[in-house]
């Protein structure tokens, strides 16, 4: 849960982030990392501006603002999948 109230919540099987919305009681689909690659496993930053998903793919960094999802890039051999 973030301070100011919002929840992330993740739907493994369909590969969704949901959000509750602080103030609300209302369930909403928020971003797809994707169908097959169950993400479960959240994080925010310590700024509350990005949320870092694991996956069967790697880790999705979201920025909360655009709702943009890009993977994390390993660094070396370091494999990120499954985590």
């Amino acid at each position: 849960m973030s301070r100011r109230g919002d929840v992330y919540i993740t739907d493994s099987a369909a590969g969704v982030v949901h959000r509750v919305a602080a103030g609300t009681r209302a369930l909403e689909p928020f971003v797809t990392i994707g169908e097959g690659l169950y993400p479960n496993g959240l994080a925010l930053d310590a700024a509350e501006r990005t949320l870092y998903v694991a996956s069967a793919a790697g880790i999705s960094r979201i920025d909360l603002t655009t709702k943009r999802v890009s993977l994390l890039e390993p660094v070396g051999d370091t494999a990120l999948g499954g985590i």
